[in-house]
């Protein structure tokens, strides 16, 4: 049997379209996202939050600060924007901070300062952190992104540039 390029092409192509949409898929349930409201952008989050209450939103970010309290956590993020896959775009500028409070049974470990996060949360409403009012939600669930998702994407450059 003969080498043939095109068809080992094909084949990884394949394979690399399948661990792609399978990653894709296991970010979140799908039961939860369906309940998702994808009309609520983060700057209408950021201006009314109280106008969007008790609906879920899918938001990501930079883990600013965490505060440990009796029975649930709250979180401090640095909103980022979310790529296909739910990951915070870390060199995309962001549009504010959201707060986030983690009941105990979702409490997981969590990336350092400055690592990568994504949030389904129910949203209820605002509250004042160091004189701004800021989105505040309820974390339904959560994803901790690895250190290596922070990283710039690659750069690739052709021949005689």
């Amino acid at each position: 049997m003969a080498y043939r390029p095109a068809q080992f092409r094909r084949g990884a192509l394949l394979v690399s379209l399948l661990v792609l949409l399978s990653s894709c898929a296991s970010t979140f349930p799908r039961a939860l996202m369906e309940q998702v409201d994808p009309t609520v952008s983060f700057a209408q989050l950021l201006r009314t939050p109280d106008a969007y209450q008790g609906r879920l939103v899918l938001v990501g970010g930079e883990l600013l600060r965490t505060i440990r309290g009796y029975g649930a956590m709250e979180l401090e993020i640095l909103q980022r924007p979310l790529s296909a896959t739910a990951l915070p775009r870390f060199f995309q500028p962001s549009q504010g901070r959201f707060l986030v409070r983690v009941p105990a049974h979702l409490q997981r470990p969590l990336p350092e300062v400055g690592g990568l996060l994504t949030v389904i949360g129910e949203v209820w409403g605002a509250k004042e952190r160091g004189g701004e009012v800021l989105p505040y939600l309820e974390a339904r669930d959560l994803k901790a992104w690895p250190s290596w998702a922070a990283l710039p994407p690659p750069q690739f450059s052709g021949v005689g540039d």
